[in-house]
């Protein structure tokens, strides 16, 4: 099955706000939660990290007028890529590069989503060729 991608743990990006890689973001999420890692993580992440640089650029914090103001012209690099809220052509809204992938089953049964075309965003690693459902 091929499938949209967000956000994995391969993602060549760091957190602005805790330093960490894609991979270390997903591996202290799960040895917190017991649970896997989603894509919605990384990109729920880069929300809190726009907010926060916002609030910074915003030069007072505490005036919702000027944080909306920073986040309308805002561009901060994130766990899930470079974001650019003056960029996109709507206000307060970045887009964000989204990748194909498939999964594969991987020798024991565990599902694995692997990053088949880049051609959005180069600068996302390809991991492997799309390949035919065999039946």
């Amino acid at each position: 099955m091929s499938t949209e991608i967000w956000w994995l743990p391969s993602y060549p990006f760091r957190s602005s706000l805790t330093g960490q890689t894609a991979a270390e973001l997903a591996a202290s999420y799960q040895q917190a939660t017991k649970r896997e890692w989603t894509q919605p993580i990384g990109v729920a992440h880069a929300l809190f990290e726009a907010g926060v640089q916002a609030l910074k650029a915003s030069g007072d914090p505490k005036s919702p007028n000027k944080v909306v103001e920073s986040l309308r012209k805002l561009k901060t690099d994130t766990v899930i890529g470079n974001l650019d809220f003056g960029g996109s052509g709507i206000a307060n809204v970045s887009k964000i590069r989204v990748v194909g992938g498939q999964w594969h089953v991987e020798d024991g049964g565990k599902p694995h989503l692997y990053i088949t075309s880049n051609s959005t965003a180069p600068e996302i690693k390809a991991e492997r060729k799309l390949e035919l459902l065999k039946s």
